[in-house]
């Protein structure tokens, strides 16, 4: 006999108050709307939204349990939609970061970027299995040597701001898979502090591109962690390191692609520029890669 209790990941010593409140919850996903929108022929113009809120209540039917949701749930059931790249990459390159494009420095520009949080607090854990992992790794050949890192940095997360008052919060960006990610690399002037421009931000920058129309539903700032000598040892070249203390990284996660909406980050980094405060050093677009295939990465392998 099954041991639906095993199966589930649930408590035997549910409460049948409990157990009712799950049964609930699993009839209110029974009955929802996802069912009209699911397949070709039905479309919401949201699907997305109704693909979360399902299995948002499918996440309560455990939580009512006091049981931990399955990860399988925070994968959206409809697969995202993949998108023509505007210009495929047509050879390495090796610019130089330092705010001026050379004539054909960019030409064969083609990039991936690779991000991901680590939760405050458990940076020594995180390092400690990472590190000999990437050594393990590019010792058995895995390391995909022929690509060039054109740069690789850890940096500490500073401050929010929303477009939306019940937004996503900045924790769950990488989760919620947003159509686009802009990067940002400002130099601050000499004596300005990042706490300043981040006041700056709040009260200048992001009417530009936090407003009520706009795509852009979060902008967090970071600070770079400058290694000291010795530190931060690997079996690859990082490429261009993070800069110096004055370096504010900006991300900005977009509900769209940042082609159809970049002359707002064009209009936002003359502002920075005309501010006093700080230049744009670099301002990158991204489109997310679909997990589980190799679209967009493959283009890359080249």
């Amino acid at each position: 006999m099954k041991d639906y209790y095993l199966i589930l990941g649930v408590s035997r010593t549910a409460t049948s108050e409990e157990i009712d409140a799950a049964f609930t919850q699993m009839y209110i996903a029974e009955g929802s709307d996802w069912f009209w929108y699911l397949g070709a022929d039905q479309s919401s113009a949201d699907d997305a939204s109704f693909d979360a809120q399902f299995r948002n209540t499918l996440k309560r039917v455990y939580t009512e349990l006091d049981a931990e949701p399955p990860a399988i749930l925070d994968v959206p059931i409809i697969p995202a939609q993949t998108a023509e790249a505007d210009r495929l990459a047509s050879g390495t390159i090796t610019p130089l970061i330092d705010g001026v494009a050379d004539a054909g420095e960019w030409d064969a520009a083609g990039s991936y970027l690779a991000t991901y949080f680590v939760q405050k607090g458990h940076e020594a854990e995180h390092f400690a299995w990472t590190s000999p992992q990437v050594f393990e790794l590019y010792k058995e050949g895995r390391g995909f040597e022929e690509r060039i890192h054109a740069h690789t940095a850890l940096y500490t997360h500073q401050k929010p701001f929303y477009r939306d008052d019940d937004g996503v919060p900045v924790e769950l960006a990488l989760d919620h898979r947003f159509a686009g990610l802009v990067s940002v690399h400002v130099d601050r002037a000499e004596g300005v502090k990042h706490p300043q421009f981040d006041e700056w931000f709040e009260a200048e920058g992001a009417p530009l591109l936090l407003g009520a129309d706009s795509p852009v539903a979060i902008a967090c700032s970071w600070r770079p962690i400058i290694p000291r000598e010795g530190e931060g040892a690997s079996p690859m070249k990082l490429g261009s390191g993070p800069g110096t203390l004055q370096r504010t990284m900006q991300l900005f996660f977009l509900d769209s692609e940042p082609a159809q909406h970049w002359q707002r980050f064009v209009d936002y980094a003359a502002a920075v520029d005309a501010s006093g405060l700080a230049t744009v050093t670099l301002a990158a677009p991204f489109i997310p890669t679909i997990p589980g295939t190799d679209t967009y990465a493959d283009q890359l392998w080249d």
